[in-house]
C-alpha cells in the first residue's frame, strides 16, 4: 500500500509542510488538538511527543476518500 492507502480506503496522503511534517487539515478538530500539543512539546524538547502528534495528524482520514 502507498501513502494514504489503507485497506478499503482510497484517498490522498497527508499534506506535508515545508519541514516535512504533516500539516493540520483545516477544520479538523483531531488535527487541531494534535497540533496544539505538538508545538509546546517541540518547545519543551519532547521529540517523542512531537513524533506522536505527527502520527495523529497524518494517520486519520480527514474524510479524504471513500470506502472501496
Amino acid at each position: 500500500m502507498g501513502i494514504g492507502e489503507r485497506a478499503g480506503v482510497v484517498g490522498e496522503g497527508p499534506v506535508m509542510g515545508t519541514g516535512l511534517e504533516p500539516v493540520p487539515a483545516p477544520g479538523c478538530t483531531v488535527c487541531a488538538s494534535a497540533y496544539g500539543d505538538r508545538e509546546p512539546a517541540r518547545d519543551d524538547g519532547r521529540p517523542l511527543t512531537v513524533l506522536s502528534c505527527n502520527g495523529v495528524i497524518a494517520g486519520h482520514p480527514h474524510e479524504r476518500g471513500s470506502r472501496a
